[in-house]
Parts: structure tokens; C-alpha cells; sequence
């Protein structure tokens, strides 16, 4: 149900760094928000390359626009409230006490008085005859990288006649600069890191020197380390125990213009690939545990507290949650014959549309050990797929549609098929009835008889049709520079559209609850479109992703939006009119497609198919939100939040048969088995007593429980108090 990869912009730096961890055994779901993920952004009027943190407000360097002030007390809402004009433009800042520091490229050193935080004032500039581009200050000591003419060391005592104490010029020019101690530490191009003694500001002395890349661009130490940024080399981590004799650890090779570091971890932005969480408790082995996405070239980072603050270029700043700087791990995945690029999964099955390669049929039943049991070659280009009863629908390009006896798995087997015209790109099934969306039409299909579907209705597109779904009698379609389409099909055989609202950018991939389509819309993100009155559909919500949205999933309220270079990014429903970002997971490949149930199916592009694990139910919501999950109502618990004496759990199961409910911590481990038998149909109990499996409490926190049935699942958040 999305669009074809070849019609997006491939990024200028396509940078495959998934994360490397693995979920142990026996994970069914996690709580997405517990992980490292973005939270909020401020758009910047200019360029943001650098930013400093101190109490509620960040500093952003904005190039031309010279400096912002954001308040950060909300950080799901930044909110620009003051700004600061500089000479030149501002390419990084620094904060010491009441003064604002900035490197002013060809205009040298600003210094601005910061007694009213959001209406800096500048009270001295001096001149550094080169180009300023980092800044760090130490006591009544300013130290700027001046780029070829070296590093210049300032006396600041007095921040309204500030004046040049020494320079020093160094070998390749000072790209970054960082003082700790006695020690001021200069990321110099090819030059790599050099240490410079400054305990006599009057006369600075190279000590050591270490080759540690070719293009070493930013530094940060961290006690008897120096974590140096190279564009080309990556993380390099450098033991400066012996001031005159550094020498490298290690190495990660991630991209990287500015780091700092925070205990055991360095956080490095990735110019273009967003930031990256090193661990480097053991530099020999420093390990990536994390990353965060942004929309665009991650140029600066600043830490305080649990938050990252990202200068991001031309998209402002962006915080991001770092309690927990981990990525998700990804529970398995399944190489592909080509290309993955759309997916959909049935009884332990993935289905995957592998381009010129036809279908494949995977069992994920253990998803880390997935592996293709059939496969089928199409006369076209799968480019979509759903399942249906015992069969598969493949959108397969110019062949139109394909109809796919999978009944036996290991020997799929094509029994029918339709061409209409048009290309092929994205499928739904309802009751009998195929939904073909081919560039210039939606076309109705009858597939009652699997061997004979034959073309019923027809309705042009008002612009290129990519992705369709359905609810009750009507077929929303994604259609491009159209935005959404919503087409009365409760006639098959005359399909009619009945309204349309257009989305901010190329509306690409979707789903539908309800009387809401869930809307990828390229550059501009996911939307939500309430079209409980069908002839005048509205934007009701709206998330921008940091990669370009193309497709979505819903399940147990909760979205998937798949983001092409950007992995996967996760939604809470709770309040569909106002979507949440509650965490986000790169994957190997090019995220195009995903589908959601008890697990997550990405159809991951050159990487083939990527499973993630679910989330664990939706974060705040009322029992509503939960009701209905395919048979199965998990209603809450009493009392919530619980003590000591244990909670009451209450449910229903719509049918009799086995059913299980269990409680997961929030990494997604199983704490306890409440229930494992079989249920008559109607309402049930379970009682925990905030104990796992071996009879030991368990920590105060957040804890989900899951219900599950043969016919679907449901999650309920629980909070356990002291």
C-alpha cells in the first residue's frame, strides 16, 4: 500500500548504520518511548550548525541568521523566543556564567551578555583574522579554532574588552576546539589532534600530537580520553593519559562533524545521517548503541540532562531523548532474491514483493531465524502485496494485477490475473473485491473467482494513484500532488469520488480505522485526514518524520511510518487527531514498507526484510483506544498505579479458546505469566502481584501486559509504585 522506491530522491549520503544489538529471546513487544528518539523541533530562520545548552534555553548558531534563543523547558515544543544579529555568520556557540560566546566565521569572536537569557546583547567583537568556526572556554579563558590561521587563545576576564592572549598557528588549520584542565585539544584536518598546553595562556605549547584521521573536524575529551571527529574516518578515540604522547584506541566508523561526550558515551552528529551514541566505557572496543534520525545534516550537538540538543542545518534544532541512548534492536531479518518493496503477513508468513524477482513467502515464525520457504516469479513488478483467505494479490507494474494461490506455501502459485492498463503500484482486498490503484485509475476487480478476476468499475485519478486502502464502503487513495482521494465503492461497478484533500507533499502510502486515513506524504511526514464526512475530508494531524514518509501501519493504535533512509518511525493513536512520535528504529536498508501485528514486517529494500518487535500497547490510553483488537478487549487494571498488595487485571475474549496474558518490562522481556489456559467467551480476571516468575518483586516502573488470543492481541500500560 505504498509507493514505488524508484520515484523517490535517493539521499546524497546513503548511510547504512543500523544499530548492532540484539533483543533477547522470547521479546514480544517493547515500549518504544523508553529508547533514544526524537521529541521536538524548532525551525531556525538560517543555518543551524552549532548549539550550547544552559538551564531551559538552547543557543543555536543560525549562520546568516546569527543566533536563536529556544526555550527548552517543553522539550516536545521548542519555542523560539529571542535572537541575537552577529557580523558574520554564526557557526558555533559556547555559554559560560551570564556570557554567550560566539565563533563568527570572518567576523572572529562575539561576545554577548546574557543577564536577560532571551535578549542577548553583544558587547565586544574581535577580529581573529581568519575564519571562526569553534569555540570553547575555560575560566577567563576563550579558545577559537580560526580554521588556517590556527587557534587563538583570548583573555576573557573582563567579556566587554576581551583581547587575543597568543595564537597559534597550527599544521592544517584548527577545525574544533575543547579545553579540559591544563589542556586545550584541536581537531586540525589532516593533522589529526593536537594537544596544547595552555596553563600560560601567553605562550600555548603543541605536546602531543596524534594521526588520527585524515579530515578531524571536532573534539571532545572525556577524562583520560579525547573523542575526535573525522569526516572520512569516523569516531577515533585517542588516550591522552600522556599528555606528550597521545596515541589512538579505537575507532567507529561513523560520520561526524562536532561530538561531545557524557560519561560512558560520545554523541556524534552525523552530518546528514543524524546522531550517533558511541559507548566508549572501553575505548578499544567502543561499541554504536544508538541512533537518532533528523531531516537533515546534523552539524552540532550539546547535552544536558536527558536530552540532546541537534543543530540540524536548514531544519532548526531538534531534541531528542537520551535516558536510554540505545536504538531498538531489529529481531531478525531474511535476505531477498531483489529488492523488497512492499510486504504484508498472514499466520506466521511474510509475504514479500520483491520487484522483478516476483513473491516471496517467508516463515517468520522465528523471526531470527527467517528464511524464504517459497517464491513465485510474477510476469511484472511486485511492487505490493496483500493476503487475503489463501491468497496473495500482487500490484505487479505493467502486468496489473496478480492473483496468488498460497495455500501451500513452499509452492506458490499464480491462478489469475488481470491487466488494465496503467502501472501497477498498490492493492487492497475487501469481501471478495480487489481495490488496483495503476498511476491514472483505481480500478474495482471481482476476484470472487480466484482464476477468473475481471475488471468490474473504474474511476480516474486526479493525479498519479500510488497507494489504496479501504473502510466499509470507501477506497481512500494516495494520489500524489492530489493528496487524498476518497472514492464511494459502495456501487463496484460505478466507483465514484466523492472528495479530496490535498497534503502538503506527495501523498505516497497509507492506511485507514475508521473513518481516518493515515497518510505518508513524502517530505512533509504523516498525516492524519478525518473523513467522517467523505465529501469534505480534512487534515486533522500531522508529525514530520525525519526521512521522506512513504509508507504506514496501524495496529493496537499505534503507527508505523516506514521513511526510506530513516528506518521506521513510531506514532501513538491515542488522540488520532494529535499523533505522537514516541520512537523511531534505523534499519540495515531503505525502509519502503511495513506491516503491523504481533511483530513488525519492513520491507527493507536491497536489505530484504526486517523485523522489528511491536509495540507494547499504546502509551496513555484510555481502555477505548485498546477495545476491538480482533477479538480480544484488554479493559486495565485496578488499582493503577498499584503498590505492594498487587493489581486486578480485567478482559474479554470474544470466542472460547487458549488465551495467554503476560507481562512484559518496558525492553520488551517477559516479567510474569499470569494466564495460559483455555476461556470460555465473556469477561476474565488476573491477578498480579507485582512479582516475576521466580516469586522476587520487581522494580518500581513502567510494565505492559499483553493478552493474547488465536484471534489478535492487546497491551495495557501499568504502572507499579514503591
Amino acid at each position: 500500500m505504498r509507493a514505488h522506491p524508484r520515484y523517490f530522491l535517493q539521499a546524497a549520503l546513503a548511510v547504512p548504520f543500523a544499530v548492532s544489538t540484539s533483543v533477547a529471546a522470547g521479546v514480544d513487544c517493547i515500549d518504544y518511548a523508553a529508547y533514544m528518539h526524537r521529541l521536538g523541533s524548532a525551525d531556525t530562520p538560517g543555518y543551524a550548525s552549532g548549539v550550547a545548552a544552559a538551564g531551559r534555553f538552547a543557543y543555536v548558531a543560525d549562520g546568516p541568521a546569527g543566533v536563536q534563543v529556544i526555550d527548552v523547558s517543553s522539550p516536545s515544543a521548542p519555542v523560539i523566543v529571542g535572537s541575537l544579529e552577529t557580523p558574520g555568520e554564526a557557526r558555533a556557540v559556547a555559554v559560560s556564567g551570564s556570557g554567550l560566546f560566539i565563533a563568527c566565521a570572518g567576523a572572529g569572536l562575539v561576545v554577548a551578555d546574557l543577564s536577560s537569557p532571551v535578549s542577548p546583547v553583544a558587547v565586544a567583537c574581535v577580529d581573529l583574522a581568519g575564519e571562526a568556526c569553534d569555540v570553547a572556554v575555560s575560566g577567563t579563558l576563550a579558545l577559537v579554532a580560526v580554521g588556517d590561521s590556527g587557534l587563538a587563545v583570548l583573555d576573557v576576564t573582563n567579556t566587554g574588552a576581551p583581547f587575543v592572549a597568543a595564537t597559534l598557528l597550527t599544521p592544517a588549520g584548527a577545525q574544533g576546539v575543547a579545553v579540559q584542565g591544563a589542556y586545550a585539544y584541536a581537531a586540525c584536518g589532516r593533522a589529526g589532534l593536537l594537544v596544547i598546553d595552555i596553563s600560560h595562556p601567553k605562550s600555548p605549547v603543541v605536546v602531543g600530537v596524534a594521526a588520527a584521521g585524515s579530515d578531524a573536524a571536532g573534539v571532545a575529551p572525556a577524562g583520560s580520553i579525547v573523542c575526535l571527529t573525522d569526516r572520512l574516518a569516523g569516531l577515533v578515540l585517542v588516550n591522552i593519559g600522556e599528555p606528550g604522547s597521545p596515541f589512538v584506541m579505537g575507532r567507529v566508523e561513523t560520520p561526524g562533524t562536532r561530538v561531545t561526550a557524557d560519561g560512558e558515551c560520545a554523541f556524534v552528529a552525523g552530518l546528514g545521517a543524524g546522531l550517533f551514541v558511541i559507548n566508549i566505557s572501553n575505548p578499544e572496543h567502543a561499541k554504536l548503541i544508538g541512533r537518532a534520525e533528523t531531516p537533515d545534516t546534523a552539524e552540532g550537538v550539546a547535552i544536558a540532562g536527558a536530552y540532546a540538543y541537534v543543530a540540524d542545518g536548514r531544519a532548526g534544532l531538534h531534541v531528542i531523548a537520551i535516558s536510554n541512548p540505545a536504538s531498538p534492536a531489529t529481531l531478525g531479518g531474511a535476505a531477498t532474491s531483489c529488492e523488497a518493496r512492499g510486504v504484508a503477513f498472514s499466520g506466521g508468513l511474510a509475504f514479500v514483493a520483491e520487484g522483478t524477482c516476483g513473491l516471496a513467502v517467508m516463515d517468520i515464525s522465528c523471526p531470527s531465524a527467517a528464511a524464504a520457504v517459497g517464491r513465485v516469479d510474477t510476469p511484472g513488478t511486485a511492487e505490493d502485496v496483500v493476503v487475503s483467505g489463501r491468497c496473495a494479490y500482487a500490484a505487479d507494474g505493467s502486468a496489473g494485477l496478480q492473483v496468488i494461490d498460497v495455500s501451500n506455501p513452499e509452492a506458490p502459485e499464480i491462478v489469475g490475473g488481470v491487466c488494465a492498463g496503467g502501472y501497477a503500484e498498490g492493492v487492497a482486498v475487501a469481501g471478495g473485491i480487489a481495490y488496483l490503484v495503476d498511476g491514472s485509475h483505481l480500478r474495482v476487480i471481482d476476484v470472487s473467482d480466484a482464476a477468473a478476476p475481471h475488471v468490474v468499475g473504474a474511476v480516474a485519478m486526479p493525479g498519479r494513484a500510488r497507494a489504496v486502502a479501504v473502510s466499509g464502503v470507501y477506497a481512500c487513495v494516495a494520489a500524489s500532488s492530489s493528496g487524498l482521494v476518497v472514492v464511494d465503492v459502495s456501487r463496484p461497478a460505478s466507483p465514484a469520488i466523492v472528495g479530496t484533500v490535498e497534503t502538503p507533499d506527495l501523498a505516497v502510502g497509507l492506511a485507514v480505522a475508521g473513518m481516518r486515513a493515515f497518510v505518508a506524504a513524502h517530505a512533509s511526514g504523516f498525516h492524519v485526514v478525518d473523513f467522517s464526512d467523505p465529501a469534505s475530508p480534512e487534515l486533522a494531524g500531522n508529525v514530520p518524520t525525519a526521512g521522506a514518509a512513504c509508507d504506514v501501519s496501524i495496529a493496537d493504535g499505534t503507527a508505523y511510518v516506514a521513511c526510506g533512509d530513516a528506518g521506521v518511525e513510531v506514532m501513538d493513536l491515542s488522540e488520532p487527531g494529535a499523533p505522537v512520535m514516541i520512537g523511531a528504529v534505523s534499519t540495515p536498508g531503505r525502509a519502503w514498507c511495513a506491516a503491523a501485528g504481533d511483530v513488525l514486517c519492513v520491507a527493507d529494500g536491497s536489505a530484504g526484510l526486517t523485523m522489528l518487535p511491536a509495540q507494547c500497547g499504546v502509551v496513555g490510553a484510555s481502555p477505548i483506544a485498546i477495545r476491538g483488537a480482533m477479538g480480544t478487549d484488554l479493559d486495565g487494571s485496578r488499582p493503577s498505579p498499584f503498590g505492594p498488595g498487587g493489581t486486578v487485571i480485567s478482559f474479554r475474549v470474544r470466542r472460547d479458546g487458549r488465551a495467554t496474558v503476560r507481562i512484559f518490562d518496558v525492553s520488551g522481556r517477559p516479567v510474569r505469566l499470569l494466564l495460559d489456559r483455555v476461556l470460555e467467551a465473556g469477561e476474565h480476571l488476573a491477578t498480579w502481584d507485582g512479582c516475576d516468575d521466580r516469586g522476587r518483586a520487581v522494580a518500581a516502573g513502567v510494565y505492559f501486559c499483553r493478552l493474547r488470543t488465536a484471534h489478535g492481541a492487546a497491551s495495557r500500560r501499568l504502572l507499579k509504585s514503591r
